[in-house]
Protein backbone atom coordinates (compact mmCIF):
# COMPACT_ATOMS: atom_id res chain seq x y z
CA UNK A 1 0.00 0.00 0.00
CA UNK A 2 1.22 3.46 -0.83
CA UNK A 3 0.00 6.88 0.14
CA UNK A 4 1.08 10.39 -0.55
CA UNK A 5 -0.05 13.50 1.21
CA UNK A 6 -1.87 15.82 -1.18
CA UNK A 7 -1.78 13.25 -3.98
CA UNK A 8 -4.05 14.13 -6.85
CA UNK A 9 -6.25 12.24 -9.24
CA UNK A 10 -3.56 11.36 -11.81
CA UNK A 11 -1.16 9.99 -9.20
CA UNK A 12 -3.91 7.92 -7.53
CA UNK A 13 -5.16 6.43 -10.81
CA UNK A 14 -1.59 5.64 -11.89
CA UNK A 15 -0.85 3.85 -8.59
CA UNK A 16 -4.10 1.87 -8.72
CA UNK A 17 -3.51 0.82 -12.35
CA UNK A 18 -0.15 -0.68 -11.35
CA UNK A 19 -1.94 -3.39 -9.39
CA UNK A 20 -5.54 -3.77 -10.59
CA UNK A 21 -8.68 -2.47 -12.23
CA UNK A 22 -10.98 -1.94 -9.26
CA UNK A 23 -14.69 -2.74 -9.32
CA UNK A 24 -15.17 -1.03 -5.95
CA UNK A 25 -13.71 2.20 -4.63
CA UNK A 26 -14.52 2.82 -0.99
CA UNK A 27 -14.27 5.62 1.50
CA UNK A 28 -14.49 5.89 5.28
CA UNK A 29 -16.79 8.90 4.97
CA UNK A 30 -20.59 8.86 4.72
CA UNK A 31 -20.47 11.58 2.06
CA UNK A 32 -18.36 10.53 -0.92
CA UNK A 33 -15.36 12.84 -1.38
CA UNK A 34 -15.17 14.22 -4.93
CA UNK A 35 -11.76 12.63 -5.55
CA UNK A 36 -13.11 9.19 -4.60
CA UNK A 37 -16.09 9.65 -6.93
CA UNK A 38 -13.82 10.78 -9.76
CA UNK A 39 -11.43 7.83 -9.30
CA UNK A 40 -14.34 5.35 -9.20
CA UNK A 41 -15.83 6.89 -12.32
CA UNK A 42 -12.54 6.64 -14.20
CA UNK A 43 -12.55 2.86 -13.64
CA UNK A 44 -16.31 2.38 -13.98
CA UNK A 45 -16.25 1.14 -10.38
CA UNK A 46 -18.95 1.15 -7.72
CA UNK A 47 -18.50 3.59 -4.83
CA UNK A 48 -19.06 2.12 -1.38
CA UNK A 49 -19.68 4.47 1.52
CA UNK A 50 -20.63 3.66 5.11
CA UNK A 51 -23.99 4.80 6.51
CA UNK A 52 -22.02 7.08 8.80
CA UNK A 53 -18.36 8.05 8.99
CA UNK A 54 -16.28 5.14 10.26
CA UNK A 55 -15.10 5.84 13.79
CA UNK A 56 -11.40 6.10 14.57
CA UNK A 57 -11.78 3.31 17.14
CA UNK A 58 -13.36 0.97 14.56
CA UNK A 59 -10.66 1.79 12.00
CA UNK A 60 -7.93 1.10 14.58
CA UNK A 61 -9.56 -2.18 15.59
CA UNK A 62 -9.96 -3.61 12.07
CA UNK A 63 -6.45 -2.63 10.99
CA UNK A 64 -4.69 -3.72 14.19
CA UNK A 65 -1.54 -5.70 13.35
CA UNK A 66 -1.60 -4.79 9.64
CA UNK A 67 1.34 -3.03 7.99
CA UNK A 68 0.25 0.61 7.82
CA UNK A 69 2.50 3.64 7.97
CA UNK A 70 0.10 6.46 8.75
CA UNK A 71 -3.50 7.40 9.48
CA UNK A 72 -4.29 7.92 5.80
CA UNK A 73 -3.29 4.33 5.02
CA UNK A 74 -5.23 3.12 8.07
CA UNK A 75 -8.35 4.96 6.90
CA UNK A 76 -8.02 3.66 3.33
CA UNK A 77 -7.48 0.08 4.49
CA UNK A 78 -10.39 0.31 6.93
CA UNK A 79 -12.63 1.59 4.13
CA UNK A 80 -11.52 -1.31 1.91
CA UNK A 81 -12.23 -3.83 4.69
CA UNK A 82 -15.64 -2.25 5.28
CA UNK A 83 -16.49 -2.63 1.58
CA UNK A 84 -15.15 -6.19 1.47
CA UNK A 85 -17.32 -7.18 4.43
CA UNK A 86 -20.40 -5.87 2.62
CA UNK A 87 -19.73 -8.22 -0.30
CA UNK A 88 -18.05 -11.16 1.48
CA UNK A 89 -21.18 -13.31 1.45
CA UNK A 90 -21.78 -12.72 -2.27
CA UNK A 91 -18.12 -13.44 -3.03
CA UNK A 92 -18.33 -16.76 -1.14
CA UNK A 93 -21.51 -17.62 -3.04
CA UNK A 94 -19.83 -16.96 -6.41
CA UNK A 95 -16.75 -18.97 -5.42
CA UNK A 96 -18.93 -21.90 -4.32
CA UNK A 97 -20.81 -21.83 -7.63
CA UNK A 98 -17.57 -21.75 -9.59
CA UNK A 99 -16.21 -24.61 -7.49
CA UNK A 100 -19.39 -26.63 -8.10
CA UNK A 101 -18.91 -26.29 -11.86
CA UNK A 102 -15.11 -26.39 -11.88
CA UNK A 103 -14.75 -29.87 -13.40
CA UNK A 104 -17.22 -29.16 -16.20
CA UNK A 105 -15.55 -25.84 -17.00
CA UNK A 106 -12.08 -27.44 -17.06
CA UNK A 107 -13.32 -30.33 -19.22
CA UNK A 108 -14.94 -28.00 -21.74
CA UNK A 109 -11.84 -25.82 -21.86
CA UNK A 110 -9.59 -28.84 -22.42
CA UNK A 111 -11.90 -29.94 -25.22
CA UNK A 112 -11.16 -26.63 -26.93
CA UNK A 113 -14.09 -24.44 -25.95
CA UNK A 114 -13.15 -20.88 -25.01
CA UNK A 115 -13.44 -20.33 -21.25
CA UNK A 116 -16.13 -17.64 -21.55
CA UNK A 117 -18.25 -19.89 -23.81
CA UNK A 118 -17.83 -22.81 -21.42
CA UNK A 119 -19.00 -20.77 -18.44
CA UNK A 120 -21.92 -19.36 -20.44
CA UNK A 121 -22.95 -22.84 -21.62
CA UNK A 122 -22.87 -24.29 -18.10
CA UNK A 123 -24.77 -21.31 -16.69
CA UNK A 124 -27.40 -21.65 -19.44
CA UNK A 125 -27.70 -25.40 -18.80
CA UNK A 126 -28.16 -24.79 -15.08
CA UNK A 127 -30.83 -22.15 -15.78
CA UNK A 128 -32.65 -24.52 -18.14
CA UNK A 129 -32.52 -27.27 -15.52
CA UNK A 130 -34.02 -24.89 -12.95
CA UNK A 131 -36.76 -23.86 -15.39
CA UNK A 132 -37.55 -27.53 -16.15
CA UNK A 133 -37.67 -28.32 -12.43
CA UNK A 134 -39.98 -25.36 -11.80
CA UNK A 135 -42.32 -26.52 -14.58
CA UNK A 136 -42.32 -30.07 -13.18
CA UNK A 137 -43.12 -28.81 -9.68
CA UNK A 138 -45.94 -26.60 -10.99
CA UNK A 139 -47.48 -29.65 -12.72
CA UNK A 140 -47.22 -31.63 -9.47
CA UNK A 141 -48.93 -28.82 -7.55
CA UNK A 142 -51.76 -28.70 -10.11
CA UNK A 143 -52.13 -32.48 -9.89
CA UNK A 144 -52.31 -32.21 -6.10
CA UNK A 145 -54.94 -29.46 -6.31
CA UNK A 146 -57.08 -31.61 -8.63
CA UNK A 147 -56.77 -34.57 -6.26
CA UNK A 148 -57.80 -32.43 -3.27
CA UNK A 149 -60.80 -31.11 -5.20
CA UNK A 150 -61.85 -34.67 -6.13
CA UNK A 151 -61.45 -35.92 -2.57
CA UNK A 152 -63.53 -33.01 -1.23
CA UNK A 153 -66.27 -33.93 -3.73
CA UNK A 154 -66.20 -37.56 -2.62
CA UNK A 155 -66.27 -36.53 1.02
CA UNK A 156 -69.45 -34.48 0.45
CA UNK A 157 -71.16 -37.53 -1.09
CA UNK A 158 -70.39 -39.82 1.86
CA UNK A 159 -72.94 -39.98 4.68
CA UNK A 160 -71.75 -38.20 7.78
CA UNK A 161 -70.94 -40.61 10.56
CA UNK A 162 -70.55 -39.33 14.07
CA UNK A 163 -68.86 -41.55 16.56
CA UNK A 164 -69.57 -41.07 20.21
CA UNK A 165 -67.60 -42.35 23.10
CA UNK A 166 -69.24 -43.43 26.30
CA UNK A 167 -67.79 -41.76 29.35
CA UNK A 168 -67.79 -43.92 32.46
Amino acid sequence: MVSKKGAGFDWAVHEIEKTCKPVIVSTDKEKTPSLVAKIASSFGAKVVTPREDLSVNWKKEVTKGLPIKNTHERDALAAALYAYNLFASKIRQVRAELKRNEDRIIANTILGKPLANSIKQITTQDEETEIDETKRLKKEVEKGKRLIKELKKQLKLKPKVIQTKTIR
